[in-house]
């Protein structure tokens, strides 16, 4: 389904070409980009739970120094540390 979506953006969008390359960096930004996603998403995707979010975010971040504890409530928008998703693939 993700292909069709991908192929329907491409033939129908007139969207910034430095912005989507590819099929890649389309799922990227219905992952994380709120707005791409109520346009394109229809429905693709469901929700990452907090606890899910946070361990995609310490596992992209580990390196920072940063220690594993889910007490502390990170910053997930912001732009110094990898980007993480709000939502996950429902299917391929």
């Amino acid at each position: 389904m993700i292909d069709k979506l991908f192929e329907k953006f491409m033939n129908t969008s007139e969207g910034d070409p430095d912005l989507i390359w590819n099929k890649e960096q389309f799922v990227d930004m219905l992952l994380t980009d709120d707005d791409f996603y109520q346009e394109w998403g229809e429905d693709c995707c469901e929700e990452l739970t907090y606890t899910e979010r946070y361990n995609i975010w310490i596992g992209n971040n580990y390196e920072t120094g940063i220690e594993y504890n889910p007490e502390i409530i990170p910053d997930f928008e912001n732009d110094y540390y990898e980007p993480t998703p709000k939502r996950k693939l429902k299917w391929n």
